[in-house]
Protein backbone atom coordinates (compact mmCIF):
# COMPACT_ATOMS: atom_id res chain seq x y z
CA UNK A 1 0.00 0.00 0.00
CA UNK A 2 0.80 3.36 -0.79
CA UNK A 3 1.91 5.59 1.88
CA UNK A 4 0.08 8.70 -0.04
CA UNK A 5 -3.18 6.92 1.55
CA UNK A 6 -2.31 7.65 4.80
CA UNK A 7 -1.88 10.84 4.79
CA UNK A 8 -4.18 13.84 3.14
CA UNK A 9 -3.87 14.84 -0.04
CA UNK A 10 -0.86 17.27 -0.38
CA UNK A 11 0.58 16.72 2.91
CA UNK A 12 3.57 15.32 1.59
CA UNK A 13 4.13 18.55 -0.73
CA UNK A 14 3.84 20.46 2.48
CA UNK A 15 5.99 18.47 4.54
CA UNK A 16 8.73 18.93 2.27
CA UNK A 17 8.33 22.36 1.61
CA UNK A 18 8.38 23.21 5.32
CA UNK A 19 11.45 21.04 5.43
CA UNK A 20 13.09 23.16 2.59
CA UNK A 21 12.62 26.25 4.42
CA UNK A 22 13.78 25.78 7.07
CA UNK A 23 16.96 24.25 5.69
CA UNK A 24 17.09 27.75 3.74
CA UNK A 25 16.69 29.43 7.15
CA UNK A 26 19.63 27.18 9.02
CA UNK A 27 21.52 28.19 6.29
CA UNK A 28 21.08 31.94 6.19
CA UNK A 29 21.41 31.95 10.09
CA UNK A 30 24.50 30.42 9.95
CA UNK A 31 26.17 32.82 7.61
CA UNK A 32 24.62 35.56 9.15
CA UNK A 33 25.03 35.05 13.46
CA UNK A 34 28.28 35.90 14.48
CA UNK A 35 27.63 34.18 18.39
CA UNK A 36 29.75 31.04 19.10
CA UNK A 37 26.73 29.78 21.42
CA UNK A 38 23.40 29.99 20.81
CA UNK A 39 20.55 29.07 23.41
CA UNK A 40 18.90 25.30 22.82
CA UNK A 41 16.37 24.93 25.81
CA UNK A 42 14.70 27.31 27.64
CA UNK A 43 13.34 27.10 31.20
CA UNK A 44 9.92 27.80 32.28
CA UNK A 45 10.44 31.49 32.33
CA UNK A 46 11.13 31.57 28.97
CA UNK A 47 15.09 32.16 29.74
CA UNK A 48 17.70 30.42 27.90
CA UNK A 49 19.38 27.54 30.23
CA UNK A 50 21.39 25.44 27.59
CA UNK A 51 23.66 26.50 25.16
CA UNK A 52 24.98 24.66 22.14
CA UNK A 53 27.23 26.12 19.43
CA UNK A 54 25.72 27.64 16.36
CA UNK A 55 26.03 24.35 14.01
CA UNK A 56 24.32 22.35 16.33
CA UNK A 57 21.33 25.02 17.81
CA UNK A 58 20.49 25.49 14.33
CA UNK A 59 20.69 22.56 12.75
CA UNK A 60 18.79 20.28 15.14
CA UNK A 61 15.61 22.30 13.75
CA UNK A 62 15.17 20.37 10.42
CA UNK A 63 16.61 17.33 11.91
CA UNK A 64 13.73 17.17 13.64
CA UNK A 65 11.31 18.28 10.88
CA UNK A 66 13.39 15.14 8.56
CA UNK A 67 12.44 12.74 11.89
CA UNK A 68 9.09 13.47 12.05
CA UNK A 69 8.59 12.71 8.17
CA UNK A 70 10.96 9.55 8.34
CA UNK A 71 8.49 8.41 11.50
CA UNK A 72 5.50 9.53 9.69
CA UNK A 73 6.93 6.98 6.73
CA UNK A 74 7.53 4.18 9.49
CA UNK A 75 4.20 4.70 11.27
CA UNK A 76 2.32 2.95 8.64
CA UNK A 77 4.49 0.33 7.50
CA UNK A 78 4.80 -0.93 11.21
CA UNK A 79 0.68 -0.64 12.23
CA UNK A 80 -1.24 -3.77 11.74
CA UNK A 81 -4.73 -1.86 11.24
CA UNK A 82 -4.03 -0.16 8.41
CA UNK A 83 -7.82 0.46 8.12
CA UNK A 84 -8.16 2.23 11.25
CA UNK A 85 -5.26 4.42 9.95
CA UNK A 86 -6.67 5.23 6.76
CA UNK A 87 -10.13 6.03 8.58
CA UNK A 88 -8.15 8.29 10.12
CA UNK A 89 -6.28 9.93 7.91
CA UNK A 90 -7.46 13.52 8.11
CA UNK A 91 -6.70 14.00 11.96
CA UNK A 92 -3.17 12.44 11.81
CA UNK A 93 -2.37 14.45 8.61
CA UNK A 94 -3.42 17.63 10.53
CA UNK A 95 -1.64 16.55 14.05
CA UNK A 96 1.37 15.79 12.20
CA UNK A 97 1.42 18.76 10.02
CA UNK A 98 0.56 20.59 13.42
CA UNK A 99 3.51 19.51 14.88
CA UNK A 100 5.80 20.36 12.20
CA UNK A 101 4.66 24.05 12.08
CA UNK A 102 5.38 23.84 15.78
CA UNK A 103 9.01 22.92 15.02
CA UNK A 104 9.29 25.47 12.26
CA UNK A 105 7.64 28.19 14.32
CA UNK A 106 9.84 27.26 17.37
CA UNK A 107 13.18 27.27 14.36
CA UNK A 108 12.64 31.18 13.19
CA UNK A 109 11.94 32.87 17.27
CA UNK A 110 15.39 30.40 17.92
CA UNK A 111 16.67 32.61 15.28
CA UNK A 112 14.97 35.87 16.22
CA UNK A 113 16.31 35.66 19.84
CA UNK A 114 19.95 34.66 18.56
CA UNK A 115 19.77 37.65 16.53
CA UNK A 116 18.64 39.99 19.23
CA UNK A 117 15.10 40.68 17.70
CA UNK A 118 13.34 38.80 20.59
CA UNK A 119 14.37 38.55 24.19
CA UNK A 120 12.10 35.68 25.26
CA UNK A 121 10.57 32.04 23.83
CA UNK A 122 8.32 31.41 26.40
CA UNK A 123 5.23 34.16 25.33
CA UNK A 124 6.27 32.39 21.86
CA UNK A 125 6.25 28.34 23.59
CA UNK A 126 2.93 29.16 24.65
CA UNK A 127 1.05 30.81 21.66
CA UNK A 128 2.59 27.85 19.76
CA UNK A 129 1.28 24.71 22.07
CA UNK A 130 -1.83 26.71 22.21
CA UNK A 131 -2.72 26.72 18.55
CA UNK A 132 -1.53 23.34 17.96
CA UNK A 133 -3.88 21.63 20.92
CA UNK A 134 -6.39 23.91 19.09
CA UNK A 135 -5.74 22.56 15.58
CA UNK A 136 -5.71 19.11 17.31
CA UNK A 137 -8.87 19.20 18.96
CA UNK A 138 -10.78 20.22 16.27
Amino acid sequence: MKNETFYVAGFWRFQKMVLLISVFIMIAAIMTIDASLLPIHWNIYGEADQFANKYVALGFWPIIIFALMGMMVLIPKLEKRKENLKQSKKATSYALGGVTLLIFMLQIVAVFLALGLLESMGHWLIAGFSILILVMGN
